[in-house]
């Protein structure tokens, strides 16, 4: 597996191909909706409380390393 490390959030290429976030990384690059509605604030009360798969939840992954940095740039939850 293939890692680009920057602080503690890494980028990993994924066993399928796909890119995405491990360490210690906001809640908005690592999960996503289950529906690809946008994660509010009680969806990630609720990951927190029963886990990510009750939650309806899933891990979230991009198609190429490109846009998985443009997500990590866009993301405002990050402070280096």
């Amino acid at each position: 597996m293939k890692t680009m490390q920057a602080k503690s959030c890494r980028l990993r290429e994924l066993p399928t191909g796909r890119f995405g976030f491990s360490g210690k990384v906001p809640m908005s690059l690592a999960l996503e909706r289950k529906d690809g509605k946008t994660l509010t604030e009680q969806d990630i009360r609720n990951v927190h409380l029963v886990g990510p798969t009750i939650a309806k939840c899933k891990p979230r992954s991009w198609e190429t390393k490109t846009a998985a940095l443009a997500a990590l740039v866009r993301c405002t939850e990050i402070r280096f």
